[in-house]
């Protein structure tokens, strides 16, 4: 859902800066890796234990290892720093955030209304 929710965000974002003539493609890319590095960070150092007798575990995601609130507090975090930086982008960024953020709690419901 995590990808769906950033697909959403790109396009939404991309046409509403189309319309402004700015680029927050690089915008959404540098907030989708600070989302994936500060997530699997936090969650390796929850599972220091873990990971602290093989090394080569913490670059490996085949155990799905990531916390969520953590990504969307890194994707906020560069989303602020970028507003701040480029006023221009502050509205294809907002717009993108509201409808991802839209979606993911659309499938949170969906998914909680199916599973009951």
């Amino acid at each position: 859902m995590f990808f769906v929710a950033y697909f959403i965000a790109i396009i939404v974002g991309w046409a509403v800066g189309y319309r402004r003539d700015v680029n927050m493609l690089p915008a959404i890319f540098s907030m989708l890796v600070a989302a994936f590095v500060l997530s699997r960070s936090a969650y390796i150092a929850h599972h220091w234990q873990q990971y602290s007798g093989h090394v080569a575990g913490v670059i490996e995601l085949a155990d799905g290892g990531f916390y969520p609130v953590y990504a969307v507090a890194g994707s906020l975090l560069v989303a602020g720093y970028y507003a701040i930086r480029q006023p221009k982008l502050r509205m294809a960024l907002l717009s993108g955030i509201v409808s991802a953020a839209l979606v993911w709690g659309a499938a949170l419901v969906l998914y909680d209304t199916i599973e009951t």
